[in-house]
This record gives C-alpha cells, sequence and structure tokens, in this order.
C-alpha cells in the first residue's frame, strides 16, 4: 500500500511511504520533506512520521519500526554541516574542509544528521537505523550551483566553483542575502 502524511496544513513537509511484501518481509520505502531551520521541529515531525505512517501502513498504534522488516528512508531532511557544538558552520569553512580533501570529517564530525543519530534523536542505532559508510568522493549536495561546467577538483579552488554559499531571497521572502553553507 501507499500512504502520504502531510505535517503542514498548507506547506511542503510531509512524507509518503509505499509498503510492499518481498516473500515475506515487508519493505517500506519512505520519502518525506523535513524543516530546514530548526532542529526540534524537524525532530518533532520525524517522530510523527515514524509513528503517523506506521499507523497508516499497517496495524493502529504501531509505528513503523515496530511492524516492518525492513525501511528505506530518502528524501529532502534538510541537515546541515554545523560545528561541533551544534551551531551552525560558517560557509567558508565548510568550503575549507572541501578544498582540503577533508569531506570524510566535514560528513563524520560537522554532519548535523549524524550528531543526532549519535545523541539517539533521530533514526537511533539503538533501535536498528543504520546508515552506509559515505564513499570517500561523498560530497555535500546543498546547495549546489545550477548549471555548473564538471568539476576539475585538481583546482584548489573547485569548491568555490561548485557551492553557491550566498544567496539572495525573492523579494516576497525579504530580498535579503542569505549564507548558505553546503550541507
Amino acid at each position: 500500500s501507499c500512504v502520504a502524511h502531510p505535517l503542514e496544513k498548507f506547506g511542503s513537509k510531509g512524507g509518503v511511504a509505499v509498503a510492499i511484501n518481498v516473500r515475506g518481509s515487508t519493505v517500506v520505502f519512505v520519502t518525506c520533506h523535513l524543516e530546514a531551520s530548526k532542529r526540534d521541529v524537524r525532530r518533532q515531525q520525524y517522530r510523527e512520521l515514524v509513528v503517523g505512517l506506521g499507523e497508516k501502513l499497517g496495524i493502529a498504534k504501531l509505528d513503523l519500526q515496530s511492524q516492518f522488516h525492513h525501511i528505506i528512508w530518502t528524501g529532502d531532511l534538510n541537515y546541515r554541516c554545523v560545528e561541533r557544538s551544534g551551531e551552525p558552520m560558517a560557509s567558508e569553512r565548510a568550503l575549507a574542509f572541501l578544498q582540503r580533501g577533508n569531506n570524510f570529517e566535514l560528513f563524520s564530525e560537522h554532519d548535523q544528521l549524524t550528531q543526532e543519530r549519535q545523541a539517539q534523536e533521530v533514526f537511533g542505532t539503538q533501535i536498528g537505523w543504520t546508515e552506509p559508510t559515505p564513499h570517500p568522493c561523498f560530497f555535500p549536495t546543498y546547495k549546489k550551483r545550477e548549471k555548473r561546467e564538471k568539476t576539475d577538483y585538481s583546482d584548489p579552488e573547485w569548491a568555490r566553483t561548485v557551492y553557491r554559499t550566498r544567496y539572495k531571497e525573492p523579494i516576497y521572502k525579504g530580498g535579503n542575502v542569505k549564507e548558505r553553507t553546503p550541507g
């Protein structure tokens, strides 16, 4: 079966899940769009999706983790690169990690989702969630420039040609210039 679970009355946040049975094992595929700027809201949205999608797909009062064999979760989770303290990381600092080839350190030490998982706030390892180790060439996917040329990683400034770290909001959102840290 397939279900949707909106997180807002009017907006783009929510999740969709599809459950299939493969030779007696249930597999659920989830995709979602979570809050971008408020960590506590994002945590609550994750919890709401685990419960809401589970109840809609299967047995009422049981969440996804309690009733399905395998769950594959994807989507726009809106986690960013942050300092170890949890404070936002300056885009220049993130670019410096990338340009030095320290993308694995950026992921393992400064990825907000990794920090949240280690704290057992979301996708906790104690309840069975796992994530594959990223490939050494795994780079942040947010916020890349549109229509960029093929990346020349031998160029010491390659990260600046790939990531758009300054962004002018549309006028209806205030028209301010915002800093965007790769994530």
